[in-house]
């Protein structure tokens, strides 16, 4: 759980990877009439139809590329109902400006902010970046509502390819990552970075360890967990929004581990065996390595069994997820990789390539760093893993007909209806308990849903697969009639047409 994407570079991509110059503003006069043209409006934000209000337009250049800046206001239902602000900012590459009527790909950052250094590499192969911009809540804190709102409202806009989306994020914000890819569809694919798979182990973690983490080093005063301490002063600031009780039910349906029948787009997930702050426990317990007791504080656990008490909820990654659905690669350190050592600079980023399968959708790969030391963070060496091969034959081989299952189109369904999948009770402290929302305005969430449809079904296959997983739904999820189309792809599309020119508005 970084503290923020500028200042974590070792879990940075090697696509992502900044070398250029500093950010400049370029040509703010010229630019306003390009970029007013694609976020024209400018007043009051609603649900639908004008969900993003344009706040901010420039041209910015980093190094010899000059894009286009744009910050939008909008509104979304929070956990408990209430509507609340967040804004979004995109980065337009300069393909968009050249034909504004072209459709572009898009990158989106997930979990915490990115500025342009950081979206330079994609913007120069032709991406549109989007990031959550200036909330400043822990993605894990705020929870998934303002970013499933966000990629509501982005992937509506006629410049964005529906069917080039990828996704990623590290630490929270690779969890964010996971959320978003079992709320979104159709993917290309998604890149989650020691993602916290299961928030109530993560959150107990930190609860248990908080005391053990802040317990004096005796030759300097300083928390001898030092960045273990940092994050527990951050993340266990919960309480006012989900609680403190995090073995609920409420804190497992926020977890991925809740949701991973939902994320049908192929996953390069990374972890650390040495990682303080996802610890590879919540993993599966044969990947864990070992810690030396006598260098840690006593009371300090990592254990599953030591750190969850309610059953329900002691859920695994490779618990929920069948060996069949993935392949697990074992990564170990490159020659020149150093390691981190306390009290001095970080070393220099070795770039490592990760590896992925091309027939399993879940790629686990595993960071063979040892085991977990004191003074650590997420990496015991100095390392920039590379997605690029991954997302590259990812873009390359696009949406295919297996992403739509019997389960992920009940979920859509079932969200074109209203109806959350996790029906919990929250009990923040201090105010009363509600029962959860994660679902966008009902108009957002029908949209969304057709919008997905509407893309997959615009490939006779995956035509053909829609229609198949549509009838063996339960009747009262079959909301457009007892079937869809009849058997061609050109029905199926035909009536998804006519759904969409009648609810759609």
């Amino acid at each position: 759980m970084m503290p923020s994407l500028s200042t974590a570079i070792s879990f940075l991509p090697l696509t992502m990877l900044s070398v250029g110059a500093a950010v400049v503003p370029a040509e703010r006069n010229s630019a306003s009439a390009w970029l007013a043209d694609q976020f024209p409006h400018t007043g009051a934000p609603d649900s639908l139809a004008h969900r993003l209000q344009r706040i901010e337009a420039e041209m910015v250049s980093q190094g010899e590329i000059a894009v286009g800046q744009v910050t939008c206001r909008f509104l979304y239902p929070e956990v408990n109902g209430e509507e609340a602000e967040g804004q979004v900012r995109f980065f337009l590459p300069p393909a968009l400006r050249q034909d504004p009527r072209k459709r572009l790909p898009l990158l989106h950052c997930a979990g915490y902010e990115a500025d342009l250094a950081w979206a330079a590499p994609w913007l120069q192969e032709g991406y549109v970046v989007t990031t959550v911009h200036g909330h400043s809540l822990n993605p894990i804190i705020r929870g998934p509502n303002l970013e499933i709102a966000l990629l509501h409202a982005v992937r509506r806009l006629p410049f964005i390819d529906d069917e080039k989306v990828l996704l990623w994020g590290g630490s929270a914000g690779g969890y964010m990552a996971l959320m978003l890819a079992a709320q979104t569809f159709p993917l290309v694919a998604v890149m989650p970075e020691v993602p916290p798979s299961s928030l109530c182990y993560n959150l107990r973690y930190l609860q248990q360890n908080n005391a053990a983490a802040h317990a004096p080093d005796p030759a300097t005063g300083a928390p001898v967990l030092p960045v273990l301490a940092a994050i527990c002063d951050g993340l266990l600031q919960v309480g006012p929004i989900m609680g403190t009780n995090f073995e609920s039910e409420a804190v497992y349906a926020a977890s991925p581990v809740a949701h991973l029948g939902a994320i049908t787009a192929p996953v390069l997930a990374t972890f650390s065996t040495a990682d303080m702050l996802v610890p590879i426990h919540q993993v599966c317990a044969d990947l864990v390595v070992p810690f030396d007791r006598s260098l840690f504080p006593a009371g300090f656990c990592m254990r599953v069994d030591e750190v969850l008490r309610a059953p329900g909820v002691k859920t695994r990654l490779f618990d929920a997820l069948p060996a069949a659905d993935r392949q697990v690669f074992h990564l170990g350190m490159p020659p020149a990789a150093k390691p981190f050592e306390p009290g001095k600079e970080p070393p220099h980023p070795t770039t490592v390539v990760l590896p992925f399968s091309k027939a399993k959708p879940w790629s686990i790969v595993i960071l063979d760093e040892g085991a977990p030391l004191p003074f650590l963070g997420h990496l015991k060496y100095g390392l920039r893993p590379d997605y690029g091969p991954f997302w590259h034959w990812a873009l390359e081989r696009g949406v295919g007909p297996e992403q739509l299952t019997e389960a992920r189109l009940e979920r859509l369904m079932r969200r074109y209806l209203g109806q959350e999948v996790y029906d919990v009770q929250v009990c923040p402290d201090g105010t009363k308990p509600f029962r959860a929302r994660r679902l966008d305005y009902p108009a957002a969430e029908k949209a969304d849903v057709l919008r997905a449809l509407r893309t997959f079904a615009s490939r006779d296959d995956r035509a053909l697969k829609l229609a198949r997983c549509y009838k063996k739904l339960a009747p009262e999820l079959r909301v457009f009639g007892a079937e869809l189309g009849h058997d061609n792809p050109e029905s199926v599309r035909a009536s998804l047409a006519r759904v969409g020119s009648s609810r759609e508005k």
